[in-house]
């Protein structure tokens, strides 16, 4: 099971799991080695969006 797989099947990251993919990073997810996830990133992606009063929406369609 790949943190991709348990992004979807959490039900809760669905703006993470449009974010990966629309960046084009889940193969690289995917991939054997090293993940760049935890605890700590999965807190800050939660708070980032509310903080800058942004949207889902407005934050993926940002090509930046």
């Amino acid at each position: 099971m790949t943190i991709v797989d348990v992004a979807v099947d959490n039900g809760s990251f669905e703006t993470l799991v449009a974010a990966l993919t629309e960046a084009e990073l889940v193969s690289a997810l995917e991939a054997e080695g090293p993940s760049p996830s935890s605890p700590q990133m999965t807190m800050r992606l939660q708070l980032f969006r509310p903080n800058l009063e942004i949207t889902a929406a407005d934050l993926l369609a940002n090509p930046n």
